[in-house]
């Protein structure tokens, strides 16, 4: 049950989201393949242009800098002060992780206002507290330990968090973030979020804009009651290359239980469109079939802006009896759709070994 659970997230997360006929016409298979052999190409080469950016290589470089919060011998401590975005599940939703400086599990703000610049020599910190008084200021080298001068700043200029109770313990949230990263003089990466809860914790509204030069990356989440709306883009030099839109819909305001999503993710010139039957899920055994599991989820790609049907995605057990997702062209013939994200797969695994990030 939980692989079939597993590889469920995969087939809505990576290839996602308005239920269409199995059985229209569409394109042939050679142009649905080429259609996907060119997003999953540009795709690659967006991912490398934001993993060798100036801004990624920046903040890798302070990785591996001490904590200037706290232990100077702490190796690469200083990576949690901010992790990449990350699902948060207490609250249900995407939400930048900070780095807890205080005692009471905050990240402390106010109290670690200042300036934080890199001695080279020394290879420690130097601080100077609430100079300024409104904001954190890290000057460091951006290649890192090996770099001999601070051409890289990175400045905070707000935090805002908000506390919450459970029965297990207290917690905090992020409501509000703001900061940027230049180098060289020139912006390479800027941070604008904010996010509202209501008094249990759970979210109510949130939204985010994240610039890596030359991508800009949004997003807003609302709650709706008994449903919840979400969008997304990304743009490159202005130009938009992907959008993202859905709606999760429960079946009651308490939001215990799911009862439908549907929504579209398009890149390039592929688009995919799914539903899922999540109120059909809840009323099935907890040994769910792939048939089940394929009869209540429609996912179907298109060309795009044409909006033609190139297919549907399905899941099916490999010849060694493992999940996998599979595209079904119009004409029925189908392929492993690990075909095309393997290539992607590759890019991520390259950049995360060769900064030793993933075991960190």
């Amino acid at each position: 049950m939980k692989k079939i659970t597993y590889y469920l997230a995969i087939a809505f997360f990576v290839l996602s989201f308005t239920a269409c006929n199995k059985d229209s016409d569409g394109l042939e298979a050679e142009e649905a393949q080429a259609i996907l052999n060119n997003a999953v190409n540009q795709l690659d080469d967006d991912l490398d242009a934001v993993i060798n950016s100036e801004g990624v290589d920046a903040l890798v470089g302070l990785n591996e800098l001490g904590d200037m919060f706290g232990d100077e011998t702490k190796a690469a401590s200083s990576r949690e002060l901010f992790s990449f975005v990350k699902l948060d599940f207490k609250t249900g939703t995407l939400s930048p992780q900070l780095k807890s400086t205080m005692e009471d599990g905050s990240f402390g703000f106010a109290e670690n206002v200042g300036t934080y610049s890199w001695n080279v020599q020394t290879q420690a910190w130097d601080v100077s507290p609430r100079k300024p008084d409104n904001a954190i200021v890290i000057n460091y080298p951006s290649e890192g330990a090996a770099g001999v001068v601070n051409n890289a700043t990175i400045t905070v200029s707000n935090v805002e968090e908000q506390i919450f109770t459970d029965e297990y313990d207290s917690y905090y949230v992020p409501t509000r973030i703001v900061a940027n990263l230049y180098v060289d003089a020139v912006r390479q990466v800027e941070l604008d979020f904010t996010a509202s809860y209501d008094t249990e914790g759970m979210l109510v509204s949130s939204s985010a804009t994240l610039y890596t030069n030359p991508f800009t990356a949004n997003y807003s989440i609302s709650d709706n009651g008994i449903s919840m709306t979400g969008n997304a883009a990304l743009t490159r030099d202005g130009t938009t290359i992907m959008s993202v839109g859905g709606t999760v819909v429960f079946t009651t305001a308490d939001k215990d239980d799911l009862a439908s999503v549907d929504g579209f993710v398009q890149y390039a010139a592929l688009k995919v469109k799914l539903v899922a039957d999540s109120k059909a899920f809840e009323e099935m055994d907890d040994d769910l079939s792939l048939q089940q599991i394929n009869d209540n989820v429609t996912a179907d790609l298109y060309s795009y802006p044409e909006e033609e049907k190139i297919g549907y995605l399905e899941l099916f057990y490999t010849a060694d009896e493992e999940i996998d997702v599979q595209i079904v062209y119009n004409d029925e013939s189908t392929e492993p759709a690990s075909v095309y994200y393997n290539q992607i797969i590759e890019t991520l695994d390259n950049f995360f070994e060769a900064n030793e990030l993933a075991k960190k």
